[in-house]
């Protein structure tokens, strides 16, 4: 047997020299030896190609020493208002596979001086990386090295006055915290913004906001880039901020006061769509901003306290057929159907990493079952044109991921690899395939097509998925997917007017040869900068001509996004001057945007 004659390793075919090595690899290989060969040959290919995309760009390195000389992480701990005096805190630190392998080497320090600090394992990189998707690449010795630690100690605030701290990981600790408490009896309620105590939405006391590099370096989401990383994103950076204040009724940033225009995330699911702790989350990763931290927490607090648990479905009755479901899209528990699109793994996985509440954990494995019902990722090549979609399924493969990231449990790997070769196979083989989109009944019809801009949620999962499972397919799968969308899915608007002609759009829907379902453009122009983060990705994996064709359409697409920056900031009275309409579209046009300017240079 020939190693990697029969595989569907199509990378051979557009990186030569992985044909080459291959010719190397001859007769008396095994099936496995074949795949594990291959897997570690195309990772090492593809990383080097991911990493000569960003070469010699200003990214974070803080961890390049490979942990030989750790420098300690610097934290700075905020106290709520109100809160004062010695405390009781507890926080979450995210690493970086192989920062730590052993919790009695983090100690916390205070004016040059070790405090007592109880550490205990969040979890383990169960995984490790490909390289390219992070500040640093992974030695095979990184594997399971610790993910985050929960640390808690007494720290005094005075009178209510921040303090500076930090943690050092490159010596034993010396003094240890004797008698720590649950993390939830060092979070409160909270009383501020939109929520009010009656809501039970829990908050930290004080906040712990970590070095912005450690962060953007210890794994949280692939290709993070930061805010202000290229010159090409500084509208769409600030607008990341801009408008999450409107998202959160807060209009004193903008010193724009409004009555008008609020968002009822309370009450109201869709401002929920597109998983809203995530997207706050991965903003603050990516500017440092502190309010956005605050309000991820707030946000992942409610989510969770939202989310069907076994235990509530039991005593309902319904044989747990309620689990993972959110209750403000899904009020009737009784109810025979549910939504399984506002069940998200992601928003609760970066939430464990982030605080260590066991609540957050516990719902990142309850929302898959929710995920799998209405979106089963195993019949991903099975599945009726008129179930499949981008959306349900890319949510549902992202939950997945998520679950598996936070456990390690081998039965979830496998059902990763599994569904992999699953999109795979409907990708290729649909009989309306056509070379890279996922085909189905589109928006409910009996046209065969596919949307651009869901395509994007899609593009993320698989991303998440391959840093977990380093599946040898998806490289091929992001690019033929992204060189799909590039080939079929955009277009220059025209003849719709002097406010929109010029500018780059996608198509909301398209058909699976590349005729318009929808072609209106004030739709697609909205979808401006999701799809770009498709693209993005995709040209991380392709070979030229199509990756430079690839990185132009995401310069292309950026202007038109700016263009609703612009549309979208106004000056009405009583009104946002950030103004979010509908709640749902900040959440998608901001969820991926990290992965840009990682991944594109200017």
């Amino acid at each position: 047997m020939h190693c990697m004659r029969n595989g569907r390793l199509a990378a051979n075919q557009r990186y030569p020299v992985i044909a080459w090595m291959a010719r190397r690899w001859r007769s008396n290989s095994s099936p496995a030896d074949c795949t594990a060969r291959a897997r570690i040959l195309l990772i090492t290919i593809i990383g080097g190609l991911v990493s000569a995309a960003i070469a010699g760009d200003d990214l974070d390195e803080v961890f390049q020493d490979r942990f030989e000389h750790i420098p300690p992480v610097a934290l700075q701990l905020l106290p709520a208002s109100g809160v004062d005096g010695a405390q009781r805190v507890s926080f979450a630190l995210p690493l970086p596979p192989g920062a730590l392998f052993d919790t009695n080497r983090a100690s916390l320090w205070l004016d040059g001086l070790e405090q007592p600090l109880h550490v205990e394992a969040l979890g383990t990189w169960h995984a490790l990386p490909p390289p390219g998707l992070h500040c640093t690449d992974t030695q095979p010795s990184d594997q399971g090295s610790l993910r985050s630690v929960l640390l808690q100690a007494d720290i005094d605030f005075g009178a209510g006055q921040a303090v500076v701290a930090e943690v050092r990981l490159d010596r034993t600790r010396s003094l240890t915290l004797a008698d720590p408490v649950p993390v939830e009896q060092t979070w409160q309620l909270a009383e501020s913004g939109s929520y009010v105590a009656e809501d039970g939405v829990l908050e930290p006391k004080v906040l712990a906001q970590w070095s912005p590099q450690h962060l953007r370096c210890a794994g949280l989401a692939p290709a993070l880039g930061k805010v202000g990383l290229r010159t090409y994103m500084a509208a769409t950076d600030q607008a990341q901020i801009d408008f999450f204040y409107t998202t959160i009724n807060d209009f004193g940033p903008s010193g724009w006061p409004a009555s008008q225009g609020l968002i009822d995330y309370k009450n109201d699911y869709e401002p929920w769509l597109y998983d809203r702790p995530a997207v706050f989350y991965l903003g603050h990763l990516r500017s440092g901003n502190i309010d956005q931290l605050r309000e991820a927490h707030r946000a992942a607090h409610f989510y969770a306290q939202n989310i069907y648990t076994p235990e509530q479905c039991q005593a309902a009755g319904n044989n747990n057929d309620c689990v993972g479901y959110f209750r403000l899209k899904n009020p009737d528990i009784g109810s025979s159907w549910k939504d399984p699109k506002y069940s998200y793994g992601e928003g609760m996985e970066l939430a464990w990493w982030m605080t260590g509440l066991p609540i957050f954990r516990d719902t990142a494995q309850h929302v898959v079952e929710a995920a799998d019902r209405g979106a089963p990722i195993l019949q991903a090549d099975t599945a009726g044109d008129h179930w499949f979609s981008e959306r349900w399924w890319g949510f549902a493969l992202q939950a997945n991921a998520s679950a598996f990231a936070i456990t390690g449990d081998s039965a979830v790997h496998d059902k990763l690899v599994e569904a992999t070769a699953a999109f795979r196979t409907r990708q290729l083989s649909h009989p309306q395939a056509n070379g890279g989109c996922f085909i189905y009944n589109w928006d409910g019809g009996s046209d065969k097509g596919f949307s651009p801009w869901m395509s994007a949620l899609l593009q993320y999962a698989f991303l998440n998925t391959w840093q977990l499972t380093a599946d040898a397919r998806l490289p091929d799968m992001m690019s033929d997917l992204a060189g799909c969308i590039s080939d079929l899915g955009l277009r220059t608007v025209s003849g719709e007017g002097p406010q929109i002609d010029g500018q780059f759009v996608s198509y909301y829907g398209v058909r699976h040869d590349g005729t318009p379902l929808d072609s209106n453009p004030w739709s697609g122009i909205e979808h401006s900068s999701d799809v770009a983060s498709l693209l993005a990705i995709g040209s991380a994996f392709a070979a030229e001509p199509l990756r430079e064709q690839l990185r132009q359409h995401v310069h292309a697409l950026i202007p038109s996004h700016e263009w609703t920056i612009d549309y979208w900031t106004r000056n009405t009275p009583d009104y946002p001057r950030y103004r979010v309409s509908p709640p749902r579209k900040y959440a998608w046009q901001y969820h991926y945007v990290h992965v840009i300017p990682y991944l594109v240079n200017d």
